[in-house]
């Protein structure tokens, strides 16, 4: 029956407290040794702390018949042992194209994407994954390699949110010679057993050697110190909240240089890290936290990008870090007449026809007036370009429009999204800022454009 394994399994629930009477936990269950062990386990174990069990299976499509086969599996073994069984396809290849990610990501997020719809719905207060201590080892050398830091080294945890990983303290080896043991069938997924992922390389060529010239019990080791870590972790944590907790509650990823500064040194790499991974998705490596932090001594204007699709600008006492979106959403270029409203940027932008005795001038920047005139029939709505020039309004002279939005202190964040309407090529309005003093209104005018961007 090999009760050791149960043992260590039991002692790690009790000590990291990860169930308790009465819990509904939905299992991840591939099919795989790991996941059909953790069904098992809870199963055996399911009177002692009155459980109620589901188990949850994605089919990737990823496997052609191999799949199909592992979802049938699954069904069966559900239905031999009356457990709730959920299932549902997802296309995980074409969900990393759509995503640019890997295979191995999409499938990553789709999983826990799924498996919370899957808890919320069904009320499973708690989800289990069959996380053991040969992923973790493969996680901390992962993280150590891409330099992820003390968060990184301080591997899987065994509890985040309502996800809980009952086998962490054991192996893989432990897993499948409980399982054979005991006559317990399960599924092998052949793509492990490959060094075409990261992971498996890791598993298979690096993992593997550690632990037969330098420490048969690597696994053990590495889950004892990211123990310890964790609780380094949490430490350096509770110092950082409070201001993170601040930040994170913004709409934006606005950081005051100010704020930054009432903390220790050697914590805003942490506080960065936890802003990123928070309010962006994005969980970033130390040259990303660097680069970011070099800004804290820079002029206003300095722009980096420390990381795919990650754009970080040095505002006037602050930084700001924002995702870039893809370039085709914010390219700009619409014709528009007198008459028309065409929606750009969840606004709409109108082109009305008025008699100058019927307008009545206002100080907002969403509308301006101009002397119809002056301009021919057509328009065009556009984003600037560095060499963009206008005479502004009030101005006998012409004026760089970079320079114009510097004096104006516009942020450089801002200043990517600077929309100006052109009229047969010259700018007539910088829009929410100023008109160009060649279309203002004079004393003979009579006819009015008035122009407005809500």
């Amino acid at each position: 029956m090999n009760k050791t394994t149960e043992q260590k399994v039991l002692k790690f629930i009790h000590s990291c407290k990860l169930a308790s009477t009465g819990d509904k936990i939905l299992v991840a269950l591939s099919g795989g040794p790991d996941s059909v062990f953790l069904l098992s386990f809870l199963l055996k174990f399911r009177k002692m702390f009155d459980l109620r069990l589901g188990a949850f299976h994605l089919n990737h499509l990823l496997r052609g018949k191999n799949s199909e086969e592992d979802e049938t599996f699954c069904r069966n073994f559900c239905a031999a042992k009356d457990v709730e069984f959920f299932l549902i396809n997802k296309n995980v290849k074409a969900l990393s194209k759509k995503m640019k990610i890997s295979v191995e990501e999409a499938g990553r997020i789709a999983r826990y994407d799924e498996l919370k719809k899957c808890a919320k719905k069904n009320s499973f207060n708690k989800i289990a994954t069959a996380h053991n201590a040969d992923d973790n080892s493969e996680t901390v050398f992962l993280n150590l390699i891409k330099g992820t830091g003390i968060k990184g080294l301080a591997g899987i945890p065994p509890q985040r949110d309502n996800i809980i990983r009952p086998l962490l303290s054991i192996s893989k080896k432990e897993i499948v010679e409980y399982l054979n043991i005991n006559k317990i069938e399960f599924r092998t997924d052949e793509t492990n057993l490959s060094a075409d992922y990261e992971r498996n390389f890791l598993r298979n060529e690096i993992i593997n050697k550690v632990k037969e010239r330098l420490n048969p019990s690597v696994d053990s080791a590495i889950l004892k110190s990211s123990a310890l870590l964790r609780n380094y972790y949490g430490y350096l944590f509770d110092q950082i909240n409070p201001l993170l907790t601040k930040i994170i509650g913004r709409k934006d990823v606005l950081i005051k240089i100010s704020e930054l500064n009432l903390i220790d040194e050697r914590l805003r790499g942490l506080l960065l890290q936890e802003i990123l991974i928070r309010k962006l998705s994005v969980d970033p490596d130390y040259a990303t936290i660097n680069s970011v932090l070099k800004l804290q001594s820079t002029q206003a204007g300095k722009v980096t990008k420390p990381g795919k699709n990650i754009i970080a600008v040095r505002e006037r006492g602050a930084i700001l870090i924002f995702k870039q979106k893809n370039n085709d959403d914010e390219k700009v270029s619409i014709k528009i007449k007198p008459g028309d409203s065409k929606k750009i940027f969840n606004k709409m932008f109108t082109i009305k026809k008025n008699n100058k005795k019927d307008i009545k001038l206002n100080s907002s920047k969403e509308t301006e007036f101009v002397d119809a005139s002056k301009c021919k029939s057509s328009f065009e709505i556009r984003n600037w370009k560095n060499a963009d020039r206008f005479f502004p309004l009030g101005m006998k002279g012409s004026k760089k429009l970079s320079d114009f939005l510097t004096e104006q202190k516009v942020p450089v964040s801002e200043k990517l999204r600077k929309l100006v309407l052109t009229n047969s090529g010259k700018i007539v309005w910088v829009v929410g800022h100023r008109i160009d003093d060649r279309f203002k209104i004079q004393e003979e005018t009579k006819k009015v454009y008035e122009l407005c961007f809500r």
